[in-house]
């Protein structure tokens, strides 16, 4: 295999320099700037800190951001090749202008995020815009400001990931709440809570799977949800499983 050197050192391959030098960014993402540039550029690029981008008196780490926060009616590229001819400030009023006025209670907004902000919606702005497009702005209203509460084992909570956090259930958030949706709280709390294996790897015992991916996740660099459906098909000789696992990255 061709060995790869970068200041002064060698590697085996751009993945261990992406690691050893904890860029930020998908290791995809880094390998394509490397083929369309070269590994110098791609280098600089990711670890010279970028300048912050003030708009509105709010600071953002690209330009995207704002496109996004702000909804603008056209694809990015657009966007970026108008800042470049006009500057930030001309191009987001001029995309801001040709949209339509968005209607709600009797006043009028440039886009969600202004209905966001004026009544202090308790979620992130994404999920909010999410849950418009997929049900409308009046529902999305009253699922927000008029939310209904969750009653578990006799306790009222305000959302189901006040019940995940309590109750620390060993998967992600999302896997959770598909797992509500497709049964109910009460099956998928009893599912979460007494799902249990037990196992042992390099010496080590383990009652979950969670567990296992947590301690190795660092070296085999694949989701929790991938490495859990195949883990469940290994468990009889987890050991083999997870050394070729291991010797593959």
């Amino acid at each position: 295999m061709r060995k790869i050197f970068y200041n002064g050192k060698e590697y085996d391959s751009y993945k261990e320099i992406w690691r050893e030098y904890n860029l930020p960014c998908h290791y995809d993402s880094f390998l394509y700037y490397v083929k369309r540039n070269s590994l110098e550029k791609a280098m600089n690029h990711y670890l010279t800190p970028k300048d912050k981008i003030i708009y509105n008196n709010k600071e953002y780490n690209n330009y995207r951001e704002i496109w996004k926060e702000y909804e603008l009616e056209c694809i990015y590229d657009r966007f970026r090749s108008t800042i470049n001819k006009y500057g930030l400030e001309k191009t987001v009023d001029y995309y801001l202008t040709k949209k339509d006025k968005i209607k709600y209670n009797g006043k009028e907004y440039n886009n969600y995020i202004d209905i966001w902000r004026e009544y202090k919606i308790k979620c992130d702005h994404t999920s909010f815009t999410s849950y418009i497009q997929k049900h409308g702005l009046e529902k999305a209203m009253n699922h927000y400001l008029n939310p209904k509460k969750i009653i578990y084992k006799g306790k009222e909570y305000k959302s189901y990931i006040d019940i995940w956090k309590e109750y620390k259930i060993k998967c992600s958030y999302d896997a959770f709440m598909r797992h509500v949706k497709r049964n109910n709280l009460e099956k998928s709390m009893d599912y979460y809570l007494n799902k249990k294996y037990n196992f042992s790897y390099n010496g080590k015992e383990y009652n979950t799977i969670i567990d296992l991916w947590k301690d190795y996740k660092d070296q085999i660099y694949i989701s929790y949800d991938k490495f859990k459906v195949t883990v469940k098909m290994h468990l009889n000789d987890i050991d083999s499983f997870m050394d070729l696992l291991l010797e593959e990255e």
